[in-house]
This record gives structure tokens, C-alpha cells and sequence, in this order.
């Protein structure tokens, strides 16, 4: 089985590709993302056979793309839920991704994701610092924005 751990910025970029693709480049969290980059990340995420996500990174998720009006944020939060339906949800205890020695300087999410790493999985992110960090941790890691620089 092949599985995926996307971050939430991706995560972000998939469910308003999904359901309000008009937001991409437009809301404040997507700006950085074209219709192109949405099309890019779900083949990325469709060649795998599992998406995983973990409890801090949909909340995560949940907070980013809140950050718009009401009716936008509402349509988000629902594509997110349906987003999870199809997702296999992941748990760590905080206290052993705090463990980490990433997590002082990447912070708890960023950590928990190094710390689920020990699952097989690659990791799709636009993070430098949690895709340097999963490298030097010998974890599989695509950084998005290097995919783009590359096209």
C-alpha cells in the first residue's frame, strides 16, 4: 500500500480545488497556488493509494481555511470533512512528538508529522524547514515548490 501524509497548506489547496476552486489564489492561505498547482497536487495525491492526515494537521487545516467570509468558510470546513471520509486518520501523543528533537524549532505539528513518519508514507509538503528536517530524519519528503520550480 502506498500512502501519502500531506501537510496542511496542501490539504488547504485540495479541498478548495474541490469545492471552491474560484478561492484558489484568491484566499488569503491559497495565493500562493494556481488552478495548475491544484491539478499538480491531486495527481501527486491520486498516485497513492492511502491519504493519512492526523488529528493536529486537520485542525491546522480547519484554522487556515476558516480564514475568509463566513460563506466561503463554511463550504471549506464541509469539503473538509468530506475530504475525511476518504482519509485514514492517524493519532501520536503530543508528549511524543514533543519529544522530538525537531519539535523546538518546527513546532508540535510539524513534529507529529516527523513522528508519524515511522509509518511508511511520503511526505507532500511546501514546508523547507519540516522538508529538511523529514531529510535529515531519512523519511520520504516532495517539496511541492520544488516540483513547481521544476515545470
Amino acid at each position: 500500500m502506498s500512502r501519502v501524509f500531506v501537510d496542511a497548506n496542501l490539504l488547504c489547496l485540495i479541498v478548495a480545488g474541490t469545492v471552491v476552486p474560484e478561492a484558489i489564489g484568491r484566499h488569503k492561505r491559497l495565493r500562493a497556488f494556481t488552478a495548475f498547482d491544484f491539478d499538480a497536487v491531486y495527481a501527486i495525491v491520486s498516485d497513492h493509494s492511502e491519504v493519512a492526515s492526523c488529528p493536529h494537521v486537520l485542525t491546522e487545516t480547519s484554522n487556515l481555511i476558516s480564514q475568509t467570509h463566513e460563506t466561503e468558510a463554511v463550504k471549506l470546513k464541509e469539503g473538509l470533512r468530506q475530504l475525511l471520509c476518504g482519509m485514514h486518520e492517524i493519532q501520536v501523543a503530543s508528549i511524543l512528538a514533543m519529544e522530538r528533537p525537531e519539535y523546538l524549532a518546527l513546532g508540535l505539528t510539524d513534529a507529529v508529522i516527523l513522528a508519524l513518519q515511522k509509518k511508511p508514507a511520503n511526505l507532500l509538503t511546501v514546508d523547507l524547514g519540516l522538508t529538511l528536517a523529514a531529510q535529515r530524519a531519512g523519511f520520504d519528503v516532495v517539496n511541492y515548490n520544488w516540483l513547481r520550480d521544476s515545470y
